[in-house]
């Protein structure tokens, strides 16, 4: 999409401003075009805009970015209003809600303290029998032939 430095879409007057008899007589074409332009099209009536024509990845991104806007907005209203919890506050809301879970900081550390249980689970298992864990791991076990 063509921005300018502020990141405002530059609007081309000779190419982006169309009146309404020109934009039917060339429907197909302006349509198909839409996506590679990057910016909207204004369409006059008598001289004045009349409709915006855009593509659906521009007006999905407006969309997205209003969204953004309000969510923003709505939380600087809740923080002005001092509708906030505390980082505590929100620990303690969730355990409520989701039940105590063992605090670990690093994502990355919770993984590795499972996948070292299951290594310690698997190697008891191999002490035992090997048909044993061999079952465990979901392994056809064949008996041993007599010799």
């Amino acid at each position: 999409m063509y921005r300018s430095s502020n990141g405002s879409q530059i609007l081309r007057l000779a190419e982006d401003i169309v009146p309404i008899a020109e934009f039917k007589a060339h429907l197909s074409e302006v349509v198909r075009d839409l996506r590679g332009r990057g910016r909207p099209m204004v369409i006059t009536q008598n001289g004045k805009p009349a409709a915006v024509l855009l593509s659906p990845e521009d007006f999905d991104q407006l969309t997205y970015q209003s969204l953004v806007v309000a969510s923003i907005d709505d939380g600087l209203q809740d923080l002005h209003a001092g509708r906030v919890n505390s980082h505590d506050e929100v620990g303690r809301i969730l355990d409520k809600r989701f039940g105590r879970q063992a605090k670990v900081k690093n994502p990355s550390a919770k993984r590795t303290l499972k996948s070292e249980a299951r290594t310690s689970k698997t190697s008891a298992g191999q002490l035992g029998s090997n048909k044993g864990s061999a079952k465990r791991a979901g392994a056809r076990v064949r008996p041993k032939k007599a010799l």
